[in-house]
C-alpha cells in the first residue's frame, strides 16, 4: 500500500507504507520507533524507540489529519501536531522519490518527512 487516507470521523491504522516501486517503506516498528527504510536502510525515525518496549503500539492516521503514534493504554507519544490543517480527507502518500507527505484534500501538504531521494 502506498497511501492511506482518513476523514472526518474514520481513523485508519497503519502498520506499514510502501511505496509502488517498493523501495520505501514507512514503518511503526515493535520497539516503539517510526522508520522510513530504503532498501532495508533507516533514512529517517521518530526517534521514539524504547530498550524495553511494552507493545504494540498504534499509529493511526486521524479524520483530522493528524498522524498520531499510541502507547498501548492510548496515550499519545508522537504526533505530526497537522490536526485540522486543511480541508479533508487526509492522505498519507509513501511516495516514489523516498518522501513520505501528509496532504489535504487539495493535495497541499502538511507534514513530511522530507526523505527525497535521487534515483
Amino acid at each position: 500500500m502506498a497511501a492511506v487516507s482518513a476523514s472526518e470521523g474514520v481513523n485508519t491504522k497503519i502498520t506499514k507504507l510502501r511505496s509502488r516501486d517498493g523501495r520505501f517503506k514507512f514503518v511503526m516498528q515493535d520497539d516503539r520507533n517510526i522508520v522510513l527504510y530504503k532498501c532495508e536502510q533507516a533514512i529517517w525515525a521518530s526517534n521514539t524507540w524504547t530498550p524495553n518496549p511494552n507493545g504494540p503500539y498504534s499509529l493511526v492516521m486521524q479524520g483530522d489529519g493528524n498522524l498520531v503514534a499510541y502507547e498501548p493504554n492510548g496515550h499519545p507519544f508522537w504526533a505530526s501536531n497537522t490536526w485540522h490543517c486543511g480541508p479533508g480527507p487526509f492522505q498519507l502518500i509513501m511516495q516514489d522519490d523516498g518522501n513520505c507527505v501528509l496532504y489535504d484534500a487539495n493535495r497541499k501538504p502538511h507534514w513530511a518527512t522530507n526523505t527525497w531521494q535521487p534515483c
